[in-house]
């Protein structure tokens, strides 16, 4: 049976692919171009319970998590390709491109080879900009946070009781990208790609992209880059803590894909 860890991958893994491929349309024209052709619904089969869909349509990729549904949406929603995995670390492997489709024949159903080379040039775009692009990078470790935070708080009680701790909105503003988290009673908000709309931030978050990915991946210490002044804080220091409690909390959930992780 696929744990709740792998589950969880999955579903953010599935949701980080489809936010970084339209950011990556924003920054590449030739991408942008072959995306607006496509017209393409992919299913992923992965385990014994693990099912999400990639849909693209009008130049944009939108992503949903069947998971867990009763509805029968590949009936619904016709999908001009699927991927069947039983093995789920094959799977995970996959979707952070530590494992290539071709080398992957054997252990991989795929009802369309000649679609799935069509296609190819969206996980190839994905990988290569979240590898080497630092803003693409920074902004895939964010949404992967917040996205991990939300989805960890429908199921773990105990995740659910150490929020109820936390109070306050944090805002990231790394270069040229902004984010903010909001704690407040018990629940949880954020917003990718924007400022919080209003002054009432308990702490602003300041760096530059690459001491942000070593921040978030873990490699770099927040008390380190503080006081060599590669991280500013303004605000209340106790919110940063608190999030730190947090951002561990998570890490634990996400150790399925740990490896991949520590490749950025």
């Amino acid at each position: 049976m696929t744990s709740e860890e792998e589950k969880l991958c999955v579903k953010i893994l599935g949701d980080t692919i489809v936010y970084v491929a339209n950011q990556v349309a924003e920054i590449d024209a030739e991408y942008r171009e072959k995306l607006s052709k496509l017209d393409d619904i992919l299913e992923w089969k992965i385990g014994d319970d693990i099912t999400f869909y990639i849909i693209i349509k009008d130049g944009k990729v939108e992503g949903y998590n069947a998971t867990g549904k009763t509805l029968n949406l590949a009936e619904a929603l016709d999908p001009t390709l699927t991927f069947t995995i039983e093995d789920v670390d094959v799977g995970l492997q996959l979707l952070t491109g530590r494992l290539d489709l071709e080398k992957a024949e054997e252990v991989v159903e795929n009802s369309d080879p000649e679609k799935t080379e069509e296609l190819r040039f969206i996980l190839e775009a994905v990988g290569k900009q979240a590898m080497e692009n630092e803003t693409i990078k920074v902004r895939m470790l964010i949404s992967t946070m917040m996205r991990s935070i939300e989805e960890i708080l429908k199921i773990d009680e105990e995740f659910q009781e150490e929020i109820e701790d936390h109070d306050g909105v944090i805002q990231w503003n790394i270069e040229d990208t902004k984010a903010w988290m909001k704690f407040e009673n018990g629940e949880y908000s954020f917003r990718l790609d924007e400022e919080y709309p209003t002054s009432d931030t308990d702490v602003i978050i300041t760096a530059d992209a690459k001491t942000a990915i070593g921040l978030i991946s873990g490699k770099i210490d927040g008390a380190v880059a503080y006081m060599s002044g590669d991280l500013q804080l303004e605000g209340n220091f106790g919110s940063v803590i608190g999030l730190q409690s947090i951002v561990d909390y998570v890490e634990d959930w996400l150790e399925p894909i740990s490896d991949a992780r520590d490749l950025l």
